[in-house]
């Protein structure tokens, strides 16, 4: 004798077929969630470029004040119109941005400083090819040294941020030099002397710049006969 045929219910029906289209579909969602992350995640740790930053001078507290002289045109940051090379009784001060009034800057020693120094400039300097020495700047006379505009193409950058987690800042005077090469941007932390305790490193030469991902030269210390290539991903100015 046949027994009856079983059906299912019609409810138990439609959550199988529910069941079998949601799976699928929360499986691709999930994939591209994680697929997206994953890329999100990968962007950012690993820049394809590096990026060009100028510094925000307008957001810095200046409680301290500090009074003197500047030469027009800065040592360290040469590239921004604005910024200027500082003498005072306190010491010196570089990069010293413009305000609306050139009497009335503010000096910051690197980018990553929470505070600046409010400097007040009786006047400015700058060499006199002619008379071999340096001269006051003038103004309107010399307006064309203000609107020569910024030339951050010609010049290398203030501070740099490396793919190996440094920061280094532009020394300007004397420093060093390892084959033939100037030790121009001093790195404060991470490096190693050849008795492997910590030292100060430093970026030698200038910044490669042929490539959307520029290059730099990292010597661990002075003293350091080889240097490692590393990436740049931010370049201050």
């Amino acid at each position: 004798m046949k027994r009856p045929a079983r059906f299912l219910p019609v409810r138990n029906v439609a959550r199988f077929v529910f069941l079998v289209v949601l799976i699928p579909v929360l499986v691709a969602l999930l994939s591209a969630i994680s697929i997206g992350a994953w890329e999100h995640f990968r962007s950012k740790s690993k820049p394809t470029r590096t990026e060009i930053r100028l510094y925000n001078v307008a957001a810095t507290p200046t409680p301290k004040r500090a009074s003197g002289e500047c030469n027009f045109i800065s040592n360290v940051n040469p590239g921004v119109t604005e910024t200027h090379r500082c003498f005072s009784g306190k010491g010196l001060f570089d990069p010293c941005w413009n305000g609306p009034t050139f009497e009335a800057l503010v000096c910051v020693g690197s980018p990553w400083d929470h505070e600046g120094v409010a400097f007040e400039s009786s006047r400015f300097l700058i060499w006199s090819r002619e008379k071999g020495r340096m001269r006051t700047v003038r103004f309107p006379r010399d307006r064309a040294l203000v609107e020569r505009g910024s030339s951050l193409r010609r010049n290398p950058p203030w501070a740099l941020e490396l793919s190996n987690g440094e920061r280094c800042i532009f020394t300007s005077g004397a420093t060093f030099t390892v084959a033939g090469k100037r030790g121009n941007y001093f790195c404060p932390h991470g490096g190693r002397d050849r008795f492997g305790n910590q030292a100060e490193a430093w970026v030698v030469g200038t910044p490669n710049r042929s490539l959307a991902l520029w290059r730099a030269l990292y010597a661990e210390s002075r003293e350091a006969q080889s240097f490692k290539e590393v990436t740049i991903y931010v370049a201050w100015y």
